[in-house]
Parts: C-alpha cells; structure tokens; sequence
C-alpha cells in the first residue's frame, strides 16, 4: 500500500484544529507556491505504509535515483565518441605572382584564382579501434598562364581512407575503454540505489520501532507520574491522620518530583521519535511548525518466532548484498584498467589505407600561347568535359583515374617509463580491489553471525523481561499492601514501584531490540527488499 503525499496533504487540512492560524487557504498557498505543505493532527500508520512512504519521500533515496540515470547519461556520452561527423569547409584564393620567365609570354604577372571547397564524413571505429574517413574535393582554377590548357579548370576527387591499429589501441583505445568504464558505471551505480534502498528501508523500520518503543516508554513514565501522585496524597492524609511523618511526605514528594523529569525526558525522547519517523516518511515535508503526531498501528507485542540458518543466510547474503556488488565492479573496473594499460604499453603501429578517384574537366585557355606556331590559336583541347560536372563521369569506372594507397606507421617510446610504471599501478590497484571484496565477504560472515545471535538472544531477552516484569509487579503489590497495613513506608513502595517501571522499560526496549534484530537479519541477508514486496524499477523513478 502506497500513501501518496497529495492525500496526505488533504487528510493535514482535515486535521487542522479550530482556531489554528494557518487556514486551508493559507496551506493551499503555501503548496502552490512549492513550499511543503505545514502538516497537522495525527497520521494512522503502519509499518508497511511507513516503508512505501519512505521509498517515495524520502530524499536520501530520492538524491541516490539520480546515480542510475547520471551513470546512463555517461554511458551515452561515451557512446558519442563514435558519432560520424559530417565536416565541410570552402574557400576562395586570389594570388597574382610577378615572374620573370620567357614562357609567360608578354605578361609578367601570373593570376590564378581559385574556388575551391571539401566535405566528407569521418569518425572513430568502435571496438576495433581506429578511424574512417570518407572526403570528396572539388576545386576550379582560373588562370592567365600561358602554359596552362584548361582556364577554368576543374578537378574533384573522392577518397576513402581507414586507418587500424594492430598493436595499441587494438581493442583498447581510449573511446572504447570509457565505454567499457561507463558499462561498469551503470551496474555499479544500480548496485549503489540498491544499497541505499535498503538502508533507508532499515532506518525506516528502527524508527518505526523506535518511535512505538518511545510512546511505550512515556506511558509508562505518566503512569508512574500518577502512581507516585496518588501515593503522595494518600500520604499526605495519612500524615494529616498522624498515621506517618512529615519526612515520608517529603519522599513522596521527592518521589513525585523525580518521575516528573523523568516524564519529561520520556516527552522529548517520544518527540525526537516522531521527528526521526516523519523526516524518514514525508521527506521534506517536516517544517519547523510541523505538529503533526504519527501514531504506529502495528503492535510490538506481535512477535513471530523465526529461526536463521546461519549457513543459508550466508549464501543468501553473498547472493545479494549490493556491497558485495560493487566490490566486483570494482574489481571488473580494475582489470578493464590495466588491461588498458598494458595495451597503451605497446608500440604503436597502425595501417592507413586509402582508395579513391579524380576527375578533370574544364575550357580552353584563352591566354594559352601556341608554341608550336606562334602568332596562330593554340588547337583546342579534345577529351575534356566543358562543365564541373564532367569531374565525375569516370568516377567507379575503368577509365577513371584511380587512387590508393598503403602505409604503415610506427613509434616506440624508448625506455617507456610511464608504460611500465602505469601498468605496475594499475596492478597493485588490482590486488587492492580484490583484497576488499575478501574483506567485504568476511564482515559480511561477522554481521550474519550477530545477526542471528542477535535474533535469538532478542527473543530470550523479551522472555526474561516478561519475568522481570511480573514478579516487580506482584512485589509492588506485596508492598501495597504492607503499606496499607502500616508495614512499610512510602518510601519503600516508591522504590517498588521504580524497578516495576525499570521492568517494563526494559520489555519494550527487548521488543524494540527483537524488530530491530529481525530488519538486521533481513538486511544483513540482503532480502530486505524482496521480503517488503519493493520493487527496484518502480522504486528507482524519479519523483
């Protein structure tokens, strides 16, 4: 069952009492404009209500679901490493050369003027390693030279290139390894809501039981407060009578006096209690002008017998405990570490491969000199495309101009000292991660051994309690009745009575100690969870 904190806001107007200052309309207000609603009156609720409004109010959990989606959001940011870009750039040169030369006949200024432009697609290769590209150019030249066929002249070409490493980087390149690092991250980061899930879910039912436990106690400190103020009278008659002295009114008076500090105490404790329970429960709905009462339903005198196998436990527990979770993320984050390290170790040496074409076009040179007979129009170009888009004809054909080539590059650092000291790093780091999870695993065996301990010896704890309590009760009885027989003195009954209430405080702290011992177990387990029908994925959704 899930109490939501809009029906909890209407059932605080209802619980506004008469002649209070703060009015619907002001309380309205107050949650219109984002404030927390100012809660009032008293709240029924039980335990497992107080766990589903602890999941859904509170802001430790509510800060922690952010770790998931931060981890997802690193995750893609990775992933963006291998985003194709799409790049472009283009440009215009104009470039007038003074020269000196018999071959620019009667011009000694050579302008050439140049369009010229390039786009392709390129990006990083994922897991392999390595990058792609893929570029097409195109330029047109115009010019006054004399030498020169073709003004404007056109060329485009288009190439591919792919360039692999075969040693580091293989596998192992940066991009990939912050996308196996980010892999890690997400797990670890469920691990980490999961754990503080289940912390909030023990908090919320030891101050569930912390706070049962704190009524308990202030009833019993009234009940003794009234206990000693009836005595007091009773004396003080009796004194009037003759029956006693003014030194047995003076200790039922001091009696008195001390269960009312004692009251007091138990007060503040049970109001500490509250504020515990509600900061776990509503979040940030507990203001400074809060008065809302929650009074738990469930009773602590309902105690299931439950028996531990501390074998099974433990193999529950080294199923499921998150902690154990995140030590092997660790560890698996480590080994991603140095395994990238021992990579990064290696020479480098990369193949670079390209293929591609060109293509040509363009019209006559009107300053173009006929060498061959001067005086007379050179005779025009044959086989060349008048337009740009000739550049492409023979392009994917056997005609076409073709392209290619093949490289190797290769660097060695001589001495490699960062190489080898980074990977020595990275393997101490190693052993340290996995030294942890040993000693995850083995305070997990000490906290499944006093877990069971602490169940059993809770439950023997309430029987002895139980025992305690009625035989300080049929003594107080005892001297009742030796006091009204004139056997004994106020004084004397007082005491009775104290250890009666030191009895009963001690059986609810037992009860309190034995819910305690039973969310311990559960959560020492790492069944917490399961056993409270939490669902992680509805409970990791933002609120």
């Amino acid at each position: 069952m899930r109490i939501h904190l809009a029906k909890l806001l209407v059932l605080s107007l209802s619980w506004l009492p008469a002649g209070s200052a703060l009015g619907a309309d002001e309380s309205k207000k107050g949650a219109l404009d984002g404030a927390p609603p100012t809660l009032h009156g008293s709240l029924r609720l039980a335990l497992a209500d107080a766990v589903s409004m602890g999941i859904e109010n509170n802001l430790d959990v509510e800060i922690e679901r952010h770790g998931p989606l931060l981890a997802a959001e690193d995750l893609g940011v990775a992933w963006g490493s291998f985003d194709p870009e799409l790049a472009a750039e283009f440009g215009v040169t104009d470039v007038e050369t003074p020269v000196a030369t018999s071959l620019q006949v009667g011009n000694p200024v050579l302008a050439e003027r140049t369009v010229s432009g390039r786009s392709g697609l390129r990006g990083l290769l994922p897991w392999l390693g390595g990058s792609y590209e893929l570029g097409y150019t195109g330029q047109e030249l115009e010019t006054n030279s004399v030498i020169a066929s073709l003004s404007p002249e056109f060329r485009a070409g288009l190439l591919a290139q792919l360039q692999v490493p075969l040693m580091r980087d293989l596998f192992w390149g940066e991009p990939w390894t912050n996308v196996k690092r980010a892999r890690v991250g997400v797990r670890a980061s469920q691990e980490e809501f999961r754990r503080q899930l289940m912390d909030t879910v023990q908090a919320t039912e030891d101050a569930y039981w912390g706070l049962v436990a704190a009524a308990e106690q202030l009833r019993v400190a009234e009940k003794s407060l009234d206990t000693a103020s009836a005595l007091l009278e009773q004396t003080k008659i009796q004194y009037e009578v003759g029956v006693v002295s003014r030194v047995e009114v003076t200790e039922a008076e001091a009696g008195v006096a001390e269960r009312e500090v004692a009251r007091i105490r138990s007060d503040n404790l049970y109001r500490s209690a509250q504020d515990r329970l509600i900061d776990l429960v509503l979040g940030p709905n507990l203001t400074a002008t809060s008065r809302l009462e929650i009074e738990p339903t469930d009773d602590p005198a309902a105690i299931s017998v439950r028996e531990v196998d501390v074998e099974e436990a433990l193999r529950k527990a080294l199923e499921r405990r998150p902690e154990l979770a995140l030590a092997r993320e660790e560890i698996e984050r480590q080994e991603i570490e140095i395994a990238f390290a021992r990579n990064q170790r290696l020479p480098r040496l990369d193949l670079v491969g390209s293929y591609g074409f060109q293509g040509l076009a363009g019209r006559d040179n009107p300053s173009r000199f006929n060498f061959a007979n001067p005086g007379t129009p050179p005779p025009p170009v044959v086989g060349i495309d008048s337009d740009y888009g000739g550049t492409h004809d023979d392009f994917f054909s056997g005609d076409g101009a073709r392209q290619w080539s093949a490289r190797g590059i290769f660097s060695i650092p001589l001495g490699n000292v960062r190489g080898r000291h980074d990977v020595r790093k990275r393997e101490l780091e190693l052993r340290r991660s996995e030294r942890r999870l040993r000693r995850v695993e083995q305070l997990i065996v000490l906290e499944i051994r006093d877990a069971v301990r602490n169940l059993l010896s809770s439950l023997e704890g309430i029987e002895a309690a139980e025992r305690r309590r009625l035989a300080a009760a049929e003594q107080l009885r005892a001297e009742r009745v030796r006091l009204e027989q004139g056997e004994s003195t106020p004084f004397e009954v007082l005491d009775r009575e104290e250890k009666l209430v030191a009895a009963e405080s001690q059986k609810i702290e037992a009860q309190r100690v034995y819910h305690a011992s039973v969310t311990a177990a559960d959560r020492a387990q790492g069944t917490i969870l399961t056993s409270r029908n939490v669902v992680m994925q509805d409970a990791s959704r933002l609120r």
